[in-house]
């Protein structure tokens, strides 16, 4: 008896002198700043449940452990797949006062068991932001995205900026997709091979500038469509523009040019009241649209120009009746030939070449010439060699024409120079004036006699 009441008062003593303030479970009321719960051995802090870890600190390091005995970061929350439990758990759930705290309440993180995909998913109709010093983004309730904004009005809302830096080793910067397989699609009669397979937009930059290509999905080729150089020149369907606006063209396997590369102005999207302007084979047209394509202007790779016909045979050759009120042709740069059916000229019509194979209808034609002489005034010369009369004559008898005069037969194979011919008939005045003058002569000393 006497060795029991000592060992407990032993023990007693050493607990007293070893052990602090007890820890109740019905509270504590009078604890110091060196009453602690934890270990002063190396030995971590462990919690349990049901006689299962739950919970780790580790004695040589500030990392708690939640589902997980050897906790990896400060906090370490591991879930413990048990049976029964949701294909993606709940990582992490955070509610207020203001929340309420049930399982739809607060922010959560989710974890995927069969992708490993993380969610953060903010469970309240309110807005989940996610900020720097500088500022950051916000998800709205309606799953749309601002940058710089706090209220986005669709799926992504920028207020700023965007700056898209594309590495060397990166394909592309921006690329457009949609969900739908084009297959089944009935191709184009001109070039069946555009809908072969699902495609994408891809657009990029590089140190030519910025590109916007068309890339098969299956093979992952790609088509530049257009393209935009640090010059400020543009190019459709070429890779390198040449100008301020370089329209390439799409060439089919038979050697020809597919009809939709045009240029189509328009003020609805109908197929009526429409200029469309066309590259072909063989030059440029420009046509009309009502209720059927009608060609108005066909220029030609030869240089020649067709209205209203993409075949022109001359230099300029118009279907149809040509109204002019003023044609200058050096202005105008018909410098050779104009050839029509009917010309109707109000005013004035200045030309070089002027050629008609019908009706040529004018107020007033001017003809301009140069050179010297260019004209006959050298015949009322005191040195002028005027044929004698009888050479004259046997001259019109042997070639029946006047000397210097075109023949019938040259007239009827070449046409005649108005200019020129005005001139040969005025000079062929002045000599008959001077025969006449000198007949006037002979019949005065006549009349002396």
């Amino acid at each position: 008896m006497k060795k029991i009441i000592f060992i407990f008062f032993f023990s007693a003593c050493f607990v007293g002198i070893q052990a602090q303030t007890p820890w109740y479970t019905n509270g504590n009321g009078s604890t110091t700043s060196s009453d602690f719960i934890g270990t002063t051995a190396s030995q971590p802090l462990i919690f349990k449940t049901n006689g299962i870890e739950r919970m780790q600190l580790l004695p040589n390091k500030s990392f708690l452990g939640i589902g997980v005995s050897n906790p990896l970061a400060t906090l370490h929350l591991h879930f413990q797949q048990i049976f029964g439990d949701p294909s993606s758990p709940k990582l992490l759930q955070l509610t207020t006062y203001a929340t309420g705290n049930g399982i739809n309440n607060g922010f959560c993180i989710f974890s995927d068991e069969i992708t490993r995909d993380i969610k953060f998913k903010q469970q309240e109709q309110a807005k989940f932001f996610i900020e720097g010093v500088g500022g950051g983004f916000v998800v709205a309730p309606t799953g749309n995205i601002g940058f710089g904004t706090d209220a986005p009005e669709e799926k992504v809302h920028l207020q700023g900026t965007l700056l898209i830096d594309r590495t060397a080793s990166t394909p592309s910067s921006l690329q457009f997709r949609h969900p739908d397989n084009i297959r089944g699609i009935p191709p184009p009669d001109d070039d069946p091979q555009i809908y072969i397979a699902p495609h994408y937009w891809d657009i990029y930059s590089d140190i030519n500038g910025l590109k916007f290509n068309k890339v098969l999905k299956s093979n992952g080729t790609s088509a530049q469509m257009m393209a935009l150089t640090w010059d400020g020149r543009m190019g459709i369907g070429v890779a390198s523009p040449w100008a301020k606006l370089h329209v390439g063209q799409h060439i089919l396997a038979d050697g020809n040019i597919t009809t939709k590369d045009k240029l189509i102005l328009a003020t609805d999207n109908t197929t009526e009241n429409r200029w469309e302007i066309s590259r072909t084979s063989i030059g440029l047209n420009y046509a009309y649209n009502t209720t059927s394509l009608k060609d108005i202007l066909f220029l030609g790779n030869d240089g020649k120009i067709g209205i209203g016909k993409t075949n022109p045979a001359a230099e300029l050759d118009v279907n149809g009746t040509a109204t002019v009120t003023e044609l200058n042709a050096q202005r105008a740069t018909v410098n050779t030939s104009f050839t029509a059916g009917s010309a109707t000229i109000n005013n004035t019509l200045t030309a070089k070449d002027l050629k008609t194979t019908g009706l040529l209808c004018a107020k007033e034609i001017r003809v301009m010439r140069s050179g010297a002489p260019c004209w006959p005034d050298y015949v009322f010369s005191k040195d002028y060699n005027l044929m004698p009369l009888r050479e004259l004559e046997q001259f019109v008898n042997e070639n029946h024409h006047l000397p210097n005069v075109p023949t019938a037969t040259s007239v009827a194979e070449n046409g005649i120079d108005l200019g020129e011919m005005n001139a040969t008939l005025l000079k062929k005045v002045e000599e008959l004036t001077l025969y006449i003058i000198d007949l006037q002569k002979q019949i005065d000393e006549l009349k002396k006699q």
